[in-house]
């Protein structure tokens, strides 16, 4: 299994006491993964199955979110882009 940096950033909130929302494309993988760090800290996990590279996707994540007091924000998504670029000098997907 190909463990990613967001892996270890969410085990590490999770260790602190911090709930958790989980997004990436994969639903299963989402689950086994809230299910290891929450048997593990006890915190809460929720988990959100979204293709980021979508535009139609924001609306289900918003609507996921809205009633949530979220406080700390890691953003640990990977875009393909088509050269090497500065993200300032990226333009909207």
């Amino acid at each position: 299994m190909l463990i990613c940096l967001g892996y270890y950033i969410a085990h590490s909130l999770a260790r602190r006491g911090l709930n958790l929302v989980l997004i990436s494309r994969t639903d299963s993988k989402l689950r086994d993964v809230s299910n290891e760090i929450s048997n593990l800290t006890g915190v809460l996990i929720k988990t959100i199955a979204a293709d980021l590279s979508t535009i139609d996707c924001y609306d289900n994540i918003q609507t996921h979110l809205r009633d949530l007091d979220i406080g700390v924000l890691v953003n640990n998504v990977g875009m393909t882009q088509p050269k090497l670029s500065k993200f300032a000098d990226t333009e909207n997907l």
